[in-house]
């Protein structure tokens, strides 16, 4: 190979930390959407307790996991930055239904009998934006949230004076009970 077609290739692909025949280093810059992308991994990170749990999430295996957390990717691939968005906004979603942050991704990863043994990443994955849609309904039909202050107790006296007052509530209890002879 000739040392002037050598030279075109080298500048025509450069790569990080290939000195160039001028000297200067080509080193590629990351892009502003590849700072957002790892920007949103950082925050879908704090949700597991393990790099492995968030490679088994996304589907990805751990060294390329690796790489996105320490911020070695210069160009993510668009489908990889679509799942990490998706991923996101499921477990901000799903952050409020559990008790922490580590919860969320404990539950991402857990088969589920409503998703017909699937895990709700998995499900999120093969479905994406609607699995999003579903998961997200989902939670609000089978999970209570976990409420934001402390329950207080009901006092036997109180509940039943409670149910006394409300006539309409009292009525329609009675006529369930009714309805059960």
């Amino acid at each position: 190979m000739s040392t002037t077609s050598r030279t075109r290739r080298q500048r025509a692909t450069p790569s990080v930390g290939v000195t160039s025949p001028r000297g200067s280093t080509d080193a590629r810059r990351r892009s502003p959407q590849a700072s957002q992308a790892l920007d949103l991994f950082d925050r879908v990170r704090r949700f597991f307790a393990h790099d492995s749990q968030l490679a088994q999430a996304l589907g990805w295996d751990e060294s390329t996991t690796a790489k996105w957390r320490d911020h070695s990717v210069t160009r993510p691939h668009a489908a990889k930055v679509a799942q990490v968005l998706l991923l996101q906004e499921l477990c901000e979603e799903a952050r409020a239904y559990m008790l922490d942050d580590f919860d969320v991704g404990t539950w991402l990863n857990a088969p589920l009998p409503n998703l017909h043994g699937s895990s709700p990443a998995s499900w999120l994955r093969e479905r994406r934006g609607v699995g999003l849609a579903e998961l997200t309904r989902g939670l609000v039909d089978w999970t209570p949230r976990v409420p934001e202050t402390d329950l207080e107790a009901i006092r036997g006296a109180q509940g039943s004076a409670r149910l006394v007052a409300d006539d309409a509530g009292t009525q329609e209890f009675r006529r369930m009970l009714d309805g059960l002879d």
